[in-house]
């Protein structure tokens, strides 16, 4: 399972063309879903999810993606 994380680029990569920075999250996921506006799961190339990060650390019920945020979360 990958975990991509969204944010407004708000002139911080300096692009004009680009309205989104995106990350691949792969540890420290409590950081990234700090600085994210949109997060999206994907298994095998397929979202399984897309949302505010809040809902997942909050209303999550995926048994794959919960896992996935016990295994990785450090905060």
């Amino acid at each position: 399972m990958d975990l991509f994380c969204f944010r407004k680029d708000h002139g911080i990569t300096g692009g004009k063309k680009s309205k989104y920075c995106c990350t691949r999250a792969r540890n420290a996921i409590n950081f990234a879903f700090s600085i994210s506006d949109k997060v999206v799961f994907l298994n095998q190339g397929k979202i399984v999810k897309e949302g505010k990060p809040y809902e997942f650390l909050l209303e999550e019920k995926n048994k794959k993606i919960i896992k996935f945020i016990e295994s990785t979360y450090t905060g």
